[in-house]
């Protein structure tokens, strides 16, 4: 998914779970569910300093419950010299 126009910055995301996708007659859709993640890697350019990448560990997760583009996430992430640190809230779908 990009988190930019651009796609500099994007979270690639790999797992299953049960997501319940739902459209109206009028072409409104909600989504519910969660997708547990098994891994998967972020990618953030800041604008000053050089690009980052981040893995994600297994037992992250993302959480839907309507609006399709505003999930919650829970998102352990592993640096590499230290120990997996969560960080939790919201992905903004662009």
């Amino acid at each position: 998914m990009d988190l930019s126009a651009d796609g500099s910055n994007r979270i690639d995301l790999q797992g299953g779970g049960n997501l319940t996708f739902t459209m109206n007659p009028l072409g409104d859709v909600s989504l519910s569910g969660k997708y547990v993640l098994s891994g998967g890697t972020v990618r953030y350019n800041p604008p000053v300093i050089s690009q980052k990448i981040f893995k994600i560990t297994p037992d992250s997760y993302v959480d839907w419950v309507g609006n399709v583009a505003d999930p919650a996430s829970t998102l352990r992430r592993s640096k590499p010299s230290g120990p997996a640190s969560p960080r939790t809230g919201r992905i903004r779908a662009r």
